[in-house]
C-alpha cells in the first residue's frame, strides 16, 4: 500500500517574482564586497597596463593635450597610489559616516536590539490590522 501524496499545485508567478529571483539568485553568488572591490581595483590595475601601450588621438578640451593613459602598476605610479592610501582613506568624506552607522549597526544587531525592534513593530502592525 502506498502512502497518499497530495498533489503539489504549482503557484503561477508573475514576470516580475521570476525577475527579483534570478537577481537575489545572482547577488547570493557574489564575493564579499571587500573581495569584490579587491578583484575590481586589480581588474582596473591590469586594464591601466595593457591600455597604456595603446596610443590615442583625442585631446583634451581642457588642456589641448593628448589624453595619455598611465600604467597604473608603474613603480612611480604604485609608489604614488600606496603613500597616498592613507590620506585618501582620511580624507573622504562619505567614510566617516559609513563607518559610524556600520559600527552602530553592528552593535544593535549584536545585541539583539533589530530582532527586538522588528518583532515589536510586526506585533504593532498586526494589532492595528484588527482594529
Amino acid at each position: 500500500m502506498s502512502p497518499q501524496t497530495t498533489p503539489v499545485t504549482e503557484v503561477r508567478r508573475g514576470a516580475l517574482a521570476k525577475t527579483l529571483d534570478a537577481i537575489e539568485r545572482i547577488g547570493n553568488r557574489l564575493p564579499d564586497p571587500a573581495m569584490l572591490f579587491l578583484i575590481l581595483l586589480g581588474l582596473v590595475a591590469l586594464l591601466s597596463a595593457w591600455l597604456s601601450t595603446l596610443s590615442f588621438n583625442e585631446i583634451d578640451p581642457r588642456t589641448r593635450e593628448a589624453i595619455v593613459i598611465r600604467n597604473l602598476l608603474a613603480p612611480d605610479n604604485l609608489t604614488l597610489f600606496m603613500s597616498g592610501m592613507v590620506k585618501t582613506f582620511v580624507e573622504f568624506p562619505p567614510l566617516g559616516v559609513v563607518l559610524v552607522a556600520m559600527l552602530g549597526i553592528g552593535v544593535a544587531e549584536h545585541t539583539g536590539y533589530i530582532n527586538a525592534a522588528l518583532k515589536a513593530r510586526s506585533r504593532d502592525a498586526h494589532c492595528s490590522r484588527q482594529w
